[in-house]
């Protein structure tokens, strides 16, 4: 009976470590990566065969900052569309996930203003800072570094 306790708890610090990396590691790559570093998340996530709502809005995410690091229009349009379905399609089944609101701020405020993606910077915008105190600490860390640099988001 110990032996399965122990078993137990050590698999539940595991997958706790394990999500608290994947999710760390998501926002670097989302905020500082090189074109290498998000085509290999991108990869990864999709190697796993994870079609997940989290997967899918990181993807997605991944798939809108990789348009910014790519060299033809057509493909910059491509990798942009592909981001924003993923992104816009768990938004519409998740429309209360504080995160995937602060995932599509940030797209939408790095985005240039021809692709036209903007239209919920203020309300997510609010959404985030009205839900602030029940995020966990990692998400809260995330949002506190990005706010620093934002125009529209404003933690205090």
């Amino acid at each position: 009976m110990l032996m399965r306790t122990l078993l137990l708890i050590c698999l539940y610090f595991f997958l706790s470590v394990s999500a608290f990396a994947g999710s760390e590691r998501f926002f670097t790559v989302l905020s500082q990566g090189s074109r290498d570093d998000v085509e290999k998340l991108i990869l990864d996530y999709e190697a796993k065969g994870d079609t997940g709502s989290q997967a899918n809005i990181y993807r997605g995410a991944l798939y809108a900052r990789m348009a910014g690091l790519v060299n033809t229009p057509v493909q910059r349009l491509e990798y942009f569309k592909r981001g924003r379905l993923l992104i816009e399609g768990e938004i519409k089944q998740n429309a209360d996930n504080i995160e995937y609101r602060f995932i599509r701020l940030i797209i939408q405020e790095q985005a240039p203003s021809i692709v036209r993606y903007r239209d919920n910077i203020e309300e997510d915008s609010a959404m985030i800072i009205a839900g602030y105190e029940t995020l966990d600490d990692e998400l809260k860390r995330e949002i506190d570094r990005y706010a620093k640099t934002s125009k529209l988001l404003n933690i205090q």
